[in-house]
């Protein structure tokens, strides 16, 4: 509220001891309102403090918010990632054990079609050992030069050593 100063004589000529008194009371008002109005300004400047505090840790909040998804966001990507390269070395996995499967397969087959045509030769070699033929019907005759040669017979005179 602005402050209208002005000077009122009690009657007829100012007086210097009414002039003082106004004077005075002018200036006690005018500091009262002084005083009231630097109340006024620390208390709004207590309240602007209070809300640029405030502020504040409710950017620093903010930031913290934002670096944490940033990280998760990060940590989701790289998730992803792995989860991905997992998915294809899982595919990968599975192929060759599919693969393995089947080489198992044919080996097992190969080994049975082994075993049969082993088992087939046994019993032709078998067979053919049984089957009587020219060859294992006649008696050979015995080579003279197969022979063993005969002990030299011991000259006169000398004496067959005998084992003691």
């Amino acid at each position: 509220m602005p402050v209208k100063f002005r000077y009122v004589p009690t009657s007829g000529a100012l007086s210097g001891k009414s002039f003082e008194a106004q004077t005075e009371a002018a200036f006690n008002e005018l500091g009262a309102e002084i005083d009231r109005i630097r109340e006024i300004a620390e208390e709004v400047k207590r309240i602007a403090q209070a809300a640029q505090d405030t502020a504040n840790a409710a950017m620093a909040t903010v930031q913290v918010a934002v670096d944490a998804a940033n990280a998760a966001q990060t940590a989701a990507a790289n998730a992803t990632s792995a989860a991905s390269l997992a998915g294809a070395k899982a595919d990968n996995a599975a192929a060759k054990a599919a693969e393995a499967g089947q080489s198992a397969r044919v080996a097992i087959n190969t080994a049975g079609a082994a075993r049969t045509a082993a088992d087939s030769a046994l019993e032709i070699a078998t067979r053919a050992l049984n089957r009587p033929t020219f060859f294992n019907q006649i008696e050979p005759e015995p080579d003279p030069e197969l022979e063993p040669d005969p002990e030299p017979e011991p000259e006169p005179g000398e004496e067959e050593e005998t084992e003691a």
